[in-house]
């Protein structure tokens, strides 16, 4: 049985480092059934646009948009 593997990736105003994170997550050694989502919370610093450039290159990635709710991760999760 293959392992599954799922990298939650909250992201809020991080434009100076959402590239190197997400490159950091496409060069990991295991690739078989990794699904990668990606949380925006309301972003207000471009970083949308990079996003979509990593889900149009990777089917991988997903991301999930939601507004700035500060509501937690157990909420966010339950939205998933």
């Amino acid at each position: 049985m293959e392992e599954k593997i799922s990298v939650i990736i909250p992201v809020y105003n991080v434009v100076n480092c959402i590239r190197e994170s997400t490159n950091s997550i496409i060069n990991q050694t295991y690739h078989n059934n990794q699904k990668n989502l990606i949380v925006n919370d309301g972003l207000i610093d471009g970083c949308s646009f990079i996003l979509d450039e990593f889900v149009d290159k990777d089917s991988r990635f997903k991301v999930i948009r939601k507004a700035n709710r500060e509501q937690g991760f157990d909420e966010t999760k339950q939205s998933l």
